[in-house]
């Protein structure tokens, strides 16, 4: 036999006589398994019993007559407008006397617009307005079409 593997058997022995020496604990071990579960079913039975009780309140408020109590009303705040971050400093860079270079054109006014018509537009593959129409009926075809590689 070799010495390291003289050295290895000795290491396990001495494991297994400290191992044996030590106490065990009295009593039943704690499966943590176990605990867990017995957790869940302590938790389990709380709620039904909260349950219980809950409803048990509502019927005595119902027979006296007393209004339950209403749960406060968070007030949310105004909601911050949303603002472009690159016009805010576009601004502040640019001097108070100097006109600005261009104009920034401001959205269409939904208002009079005529309904459904920013609906009426779709995406197409070509982004060509020659193939691509307002509805489906009147769509025209492609002029590769006609030659029949399409």
């Amino acid at each position: 036999m070799s010495l390291p593997r003289c050295y290895h058997f000795e290491a396990n022995g001495l494991q297994g006589l400290v191992a044996g020496c030590t106490p065990e604990p009295k009593g039943r071990l704690v499966n943590p398994a176990h605990a867990a579960t017995a957790l869940r079913r302590d938790n389990q039975r709380l709620q039904r019993e909260l349950g219980r009780q809950q409803a048990l309140l509502r019927l005595t408020q119902r027979g006296l007559g007393v209004t339950p109590p209403t749960k406060p009303v968070t007030k949310k705040g105004r909601r911050r407008k949303p603002v472009v971050r690159a016009l805010t400093l576009a601004a502040r860079l640019q001097p108070e006397t100097a006109e600005p270079a261009h104009a920034i054109p401001s959205p269409p006014d939904v208002a009079k617009t005529p309904p459904g018509y920013f609906n009426s537009f779709r995406f197409c593959k070509s982004n060509s307005a020659a193939f691509c129409s307002r509805s489906s009926k009147t769509r025209r075809k492609s002029p590769l079409a006609k030659s029949g590689t399409v």
